[in-house]
């Protein structure tokens, strides 16, 4: 295995296994809960992004691990920011607040849970994404 595609988790704990994560179940209503980092709702279609490689179309929900710099041009087309990691001094939650859109950060399982085209809706001031289908 190819220490690239290695998924380390947010924390470590003893005795420590790498590679087994249970991947988690949303279905509809089903709701994530992570740090408000910027105001505000928004609904749309996920679009997971796992490098600054990948796309995304005007008013998808970007959903990624975490985001950095390179990622920036991103959140001029997102509807909304959703992250596994940050909290409101994170890169999403800065750059979020400049586009004006409403992020959650911090919920340590939106890129595992959710998939590709399902519909949320993100709210920014509590810090939950709600599954509406999927």
């Amino acid at each position: 295995m190819s220490l690239t595609k290695l998924e380390l988790p947010l924390r470590f704990t003893q005795p420590m296994s790498v590679g087994d994560e249970m991947r988690a179940v949303v279905t509809s209503g089903s709701a994530i809960r992570g740090v408000p980092a910027v105001s505000g709702r928004a609904r749309g279609r996920v679009r997971l992004l796992r490098s600054p490689d990948d796309d995304i179309e005007p008013g998808e929900i970007l959903v990624a691990r975490v985001t950095d710099t390179g990622w920036t041009p991103f959140f001029a087309t997102a509807a909304a920011i959703v992250t596994d990691i940050g909290g409101a001094m994170s890169h999403a939650a800065i750059v979020a607040r400049e586009f004006g859109i409403p992020a959650v950060v911090g919920t340590e399982i939106a890129s595992r849970a959710l998939r590709d085209g399902q519909l949320v809706e993100v709210d920014g001031a509590s810090g939950v994404v709600t599954v509406i289908d999927g």
